[in-house]
């Protein structure tokens, strides 16, 4: 049996793994989520965070917990997550799962995966909120990571939604050690992304020479379609 650690994407938390790591706990695997540090239940001030505080977090968690032959799966910007944490947990994974991620390269962040004019507009939403952060209208979640559920159901994920922290979207990954590790590692593509363009995605499986499996979802698969995600994940 497996251990898996969920990472979340920006605006997410912990909350939107609950029925994978249910249905990986009933096949018998061990499976965990945090909330990555000013998100879900996690007090930490917003305008305090970038890339390093959740590298930090996960680094912690991974060691307070003394996991070995980890499989560590990232959401969306979990991507740059796994980039940030490879060089100090090499020793501790067994694989990777990047899942409609995203996969930088040194020196990048999020914002070279978006154009100059999001850019603007995300500095200056930042610049005029006192937490520092990027919220996400009820209108643009709907479209971009509920799109394939019910009103009331997309209500009630959006509740749980909170502001990213603009100084982990601008954060740089520091190093290119994600590219020398020896392990196994895959890429779900979600075919119905709305969030991430597909071609961003088929770019991002590229530079990792992953193993690319495709699923016909929305971006949020591990609500829409957890059975489905469970099962290619137990079979990695």
């Amino acid at each position: 049996m497996s251990c898996f650690l969920l990472i979340h994407g920006n605006r997410h938390g912990k909350w939107a793994w609950d029925k994978v790591v249910g249905l990986l706990e009933n096949r018998g695997h061990e499976a965990y989520a945090i909330d990555l540090s000013g998100h879900g239940d996690d007090p930490t001030p917003r305008e305090r965070i970038n890339l390093q505080t959740y590298r930090n977090a996960v680094i912690q968690y991974v060691e307070e917990h003394n996991f070995n032959n980890l499989i560590l799966v990232g959401h969306s910007a979990g991507g740059m997550v796994l980039a940030a944490v490879a060089k100090a947990l090499c020793d501790r994974l067994s694989g990777m799962v990047f899942i409609a991620a995203l996969v930088p390269e040194q020196g990048e962040s999020q914002m070279d995966y978006v154009s100059l004019d999001q850019r603007d507009a995300y500095l200056k939403m930042a610049q005029n909120r006192s937490d520092y952060s990027i919220p996400i209208s009820y209108e643009q979640a709907r479209e971009r990571y509920f799109d394939e559920f019910s009103d009331t159901e997309a209500h009630l994920f959006f509740s749980k939604l909170t502001p990213e922290p603009f100084g982990a979207m601008t954060s740089k990954v520091e190093d290119d050690e994600l590219f020398k590790l020896q392990i196994p590692m895959l890429y779900i593509l979600c075919r119905n992304d709305q969030a991430l363009p597909i071609e961003t995605c088929r770019a991002c499986a590229r530079k990792l020479k992953a193993t690319i499996i495709e699923l016909w979802s929305g971006h949020d698969v591990m609500l829409s379609h957890p059975e489905e995600l469970v099962k290619i994940l137990e079979t990695f």
